[in-house]
């Protein structure tokens, strides 16, 4: 897929570009079951219980946060560049 998205756009997709996709798969899923207000879209993500982009389990705490299901990218940067390190279990 990677190099699908560099020859699409002429540069690597970058840090977070798989959780962006995620997300906005989360917002589309909620879009299409109808939660096109604010608080149903809320309700909806609260609710949540789906796969990420990866494939991993995604759903969210009481407090919005991962509720460790789905693993949470660690980094580091050196030489002005951000590197990843490991995936981070909670």
């Amino acid at each position: 897929m990677e190099a699908d998205y560099v020859k699409l756009m002429g540069s690597p997709s970058g840090e977070y570009s798989g959780e962006s996709i995620t997300i906005a798969n989360v917002f589309l899923e909620g879009i299409k079951a109808g939660k096109t207000t604010r608080s149903a879209m809320l309700n909806w993500i609260n609710g949540y219980n789906g796969l990420t982009f990866a494939g991993t389990k995604l759903s969210f705490d009481r407090n919005g946060d991962n509720n460790g299901a789905a693993a949470i990218g660690g980094f580091i940067v050196k030489g002005g560049k951000t590197v990843p390190v490991k995936a981070v279990k909670w």
